[in-house]
């Protein structure tokens, strides 16, 4: 098969091509971890936003919103995202870029296809590398469980704050007379407020990952450094009015 790989090897990228997109980046980083990977850490980070934007904006979406992510970018959403964060290209060139990286051979280029391709990481290697459970639940220690579960809480507490706003915003854009102005008014504090129990979660998750990571056993290091870095945009977080 092109790029070397084996029907097995194959179905190891089929399977991640269903996972998400922080999954996906995940999982790219722990197989590549003893190789140093660390040092490219941050622009896997920066990929993955990026392309979690591209996914939302062929939507008529906006991060965040998990829910509606895809796990793969077709042809224009792949054009879009290399304009975007690589370099200006003609449809044709952007083809061939994704013939590429399209190691899958569906049309579509998944985040970790692009990250082996962009890394010049060999596909066959990571095939090899990356663990049969591509969502990470199996044989996940309790000090790993508990941390996930903290993140996850926090991340809860941060999509109620969206949907809030995104609540609001259409109530201020098909509303009228009192019920408008109310909703203007209840966006306006919304967006000046302290978010207390989305610090509070945080709290919580940032020391669970800690204890994850100090606990002694094994944690897969490319996970918690994600984590960690997950929390650490997560503080900087403020909802923005819609433009």
């Amino acid at each position: 098969m092109a790029h070397g790989l084996s029907p097995k090897d194959k179905a190891v990228y089929d399977r991640i091509s269903k996972a998400s997109y922080n999954n996906q980046a995940k999982l790219f980083i722990n197989a590549f971890w003893e190789q140093g990977i660390i040092a490219q850490a941050e622009q896997v980070w920066k990929f993955t936003q990026a392309y979690v934007r591209t996914d939302l904006h062929f939507k008529g979406l906006r991060p965040p919103n998990p829910a509606r992510e895809g796990t793969e970018l077709d042809e224009n959403g792949f054009h879009y995202f290399l304009e975007k964060e690589i370099n200006p290209l003609t449809v044709l060139e952007a083809r061939a870029k994704l013939k590429e990286a399209d190691v899958s051979f569906n049309g579509k280029v998944s985040l970790v296809e692009f990250l082996n391709w962009h890394f010049k990481k060999s596909p066959v290697e990571f095939a090899r590398l990356c663990p049969e459970d591509v969502e990470g639940d199996a044989n996940m220690t309790p000090e790993m469980a508990k941390a996930y579960a903290a993140l996850n809480a926090a991340k809860t507490e941060m999509q109620k704050i969206e949907m809030e706003k995104e609540k609001l915003e259409n109530d201020i854009e098909t509303g009228s007379g009192i019920k408008a102005v109310r909703a203007k008014n209840e966006l306006a504090q919304l967006l000046a407020r302290d978010n207390i129990d989305l610090n509070r979660a945080l709290l919580t998750a940032e020391a669970a990952v800690r204890k994850a990571g100090g606990s002694g056993k094994l944690a897969p290091p490319g996970t918690l450094w994600w984590m960690s870095r997950e929390i650490e945009e997560m503080k900087k977080y403020k909802p923005q009015a819609r433009k």
